[in-house]
């Protein structure tokens, strides 16, 4: 993201994680290594000042992203699929 949302939670996945071990048939371990992949945020006080201000509900505004990628590469190819329709036919 290139910077810390107010509403950080956690890191929810990296790059070496476990389950991403499996899927791909690897090896398990503790997986705490890898780069992150993907941070949790609180569906609370999120978001950029302005769209806090605009929105003008105090400093609990609602914000329904929960999950960010966080990966450069990843988030360009996730892009990159939602800008050729995937989405629609995930949905």
């Amino acid at each position: 993201l290139g910077y810390l949302p107010s509403n950080y939670v956690r890191v929810s996945g990296r790059i070496g994680d476990d389950a991403v071990r499996r899927r791909s048939g690897g090896e398990g371990g503790e997986g705490k290594g890898g780069d992150p992949v993907a941070i949790q945020t609180y569906p609370l006080n999120g978001g950029a000042k302005r769209r806090k201000a605009k929105a003008g509900l105090g400093t609990m505004t609602p914000f329904p992203t929960l999950y960010w990628l966080s990966h450069p590469q990843i988030s360009r190819a996730v892009a990159d699929l939602e800008r050729r329709g995937y989405v629609g036919v995930l949905a």
